[in-house]
Order: structure tokens, then sequence, then C-alpha cells
């Protein structure tokens, strides 16, 4: 059974019903009886994973305060001193870099510290909406399919689609998502690392 829904908006949809027999008493009671069992071993398992992380709380929040009340406060970020060499330092200041960023596709050269490109495609997405009822003594699963058009920064395979006729995507982006890093950074006369 299949309906489709045209209100305006690039929104399809359909009903897929799937029929199972009705499991018997000692399959269900096996189910049960296993997820009762594992529920009792996380139950417990999870007093360990409390006292251990709290443990780890407790020796992160002295590490920094210990690390804080180490801090030497920099006000002149062109001036580093030897005494300070060694030493937890805090400073602010403009991020400089000497050698522009250069995105090959568009041929943008730019004095930044990163150049993201971010590519996102208009492409058609599955969602499934299932409910599972009972009716002449077995079990039935009604799920619902929906079908829209989203931008996404990734390619939806439209070959898993329940229903791929209609809603076909390409199988790769015509431009890729882009990132460079400029290599050498500093703050006034202190270079950054990676």
């Amino acid at each position: 059974m299949a309906r489709a829904n045209h209100s305006g908006n690039n929104r399809d949809e359909h009903v897929k019903v799937t029929t199972q027999r009705k499991p018997g008493f000692l399959e269900r009671l096996g189910e049960t009886t296993g997820g009762m069992l594992v529920g009792l071993i996380a139950f417990l398992f999870s007093f360990y994973l409390l006292f251990t992380n709290e443990g780890r709380c407790v020796r992160t929040r002295n590490s920094l305060e210990e690390g804080l009340s180490l801090v030497v406060i920099l006000n002149d970020v062109f001036t580093p001193l030897p005494q300070n060499d060694g030493k937890l330092v805090h400073l602010s200041g403009s991020l400089m870099t000497m050698q522009p960023l250069y995105d090959p596709n568009y041929g943008i050269s730019v004095h930044v510290v990163k150049l993201q490109r971010r590519v996102e495609m208009y492409q058609w997405v599955e969602y499934g909406d299932s409910r599972d009822y009972e009716e002449d003594g077995e079990k039935k699963t009604e799920t619902r399919y929906s079908y829209n058009t989203e931008w996404k920064s990734e390619v939806v395979n439209s070959r898993n689609f329940d229903r791929e006729i209609g809603h076909k995507n390409p199988s790769s982006m015509a431009v890729e998502s882009f990132v460079a890093v400029a290599a050498d950074v500093s703050v006034g006369h202190f270079h950054l690392s990676k």
C-alpha cells in the first residue's frame, strides 16, 4: 500500500507493512531473562564507573587549581622574558601569519590562520517512522517512509532507500569541502604550535 502526498513542498510518503509470526511463550521468556541479566550487570558496573569517574574528577580539579596558581600573566606579547621560560603563561593578542592560505578550486588567497570551504548539496533524505501492532495473531510492523529534499554536507546514499525511484541522489559532491591551516602562526613574538 502506498500513498503520495503533494502539499506544495518536496515531500513524498508511502507506507509499508511487514508481517512476522508471533513469538511463543518460551521465546518471550528467553528474551526477558537475557535483558534482565544484562540490565543487572549494567547496574552493578555503573557503581564502578561512578566511583572511578569521581576520583578522576577530583584529580583533574586539583591539577587545574595547581596550574592556575602557577600561571604567569603576560602583558607584553612583544617582549619575551627569560625568567618565564618553562612556566605556564597566559597571553592575549591578535593571531598573525606571514604566509597566505590558498583555495585551489576558487583561486582565493588570504592572510588568515584557517581557511575553510564548507560544501552542502541539496538532495533527497529518507525518514522512516514505524509502529508495531497485532492483527489476526500475527505481529505486524507498519513503516511510513517520507522523502524530503534538504541541504546536507555529506552525500546521502539513495541506493538504501526503500523507494529509490524518483529519489535518486548523486554519488559524489561536485566540489569537496576543504580546510587549510597556517603552519607559522604567532601572537606578538610568540610562535604557536599546531
